[in-house]
């Protein structure tokens, strides 16, 4: 019986999202407070990233291609890629990176923002790290962050690429 008549598993409440204002892929001021009441998740790289950003990028898509599968009694899904990259990620660079990677920008946004403000929200608030190296590219984590419609972090994913099929559940 306890199989069939499972209880609702409820993700615990991580802390709260931090509070941001920035740019995305279209020129648009995009803030924490225009995913009220939306599900999002979060990941973090930027456009020039080979390797761990282009696995972070598929995960995306997928999500992106599979949210119609989900049920969330009308609460809309929103995906976010965070750049910290701002100095080569202007709204044009965010643009050709989420077109290349087929983002529907009703959905999926990609954002960056002063260099100040991405190392508070990102590495201080989604505590992901992140560093610039000497060649122009970073050393950064991969991380994927859920957060609910309140601006509550409900799960992280950080080991790894995460099951889709997991995230998608959570």
């Amino acid at each position: 019986a306890f199989a069939v008549c499972r209880p609702i598993v409820v993700l615990p409440r991580m802390g709260l999202a931090p509070g941001y204002s920035l740019v995305d892929q279209s020129g648009e001021r995009l803030t924490s407070e225009d995913l009220r009441g939306s599900i999002a998740v979060y990941t973090f790289g930027y456009t020039r990233c080979e390797g761990p950003c282009e696995a972070a990028d598929s995960v995306m898509r997928v999500l992106q291609d599979r949210l119609p599968e989900l049920e969330t009694d009308g609460i809309p899904v929103r995906l976010v890629t965070l750049s910290f990259d701002p100095d080569r990620d202007d709204p044009d660079a965010l643009a050709a990176a989420a077109a290349a990677h087929g983002a529907d920008p009703a959905v999926w946004s990609w954002a960056t923002g002063e260099a100040a403000m991405l190392k508070n929200v990102i590495g201080g608030g989604f505590e992901v790290y992140y560093e610039a190296l000497d060649d122009g590219t970073f050393r950064h984590d991969l991380a994927f962050v859920l957060v609910d419609g309140l601006g509550i972090v409900r799960s992280s994913y950080r080991v790894g690429v995460p099951d889709v099929d997991r995230v998608l559940g959570d």
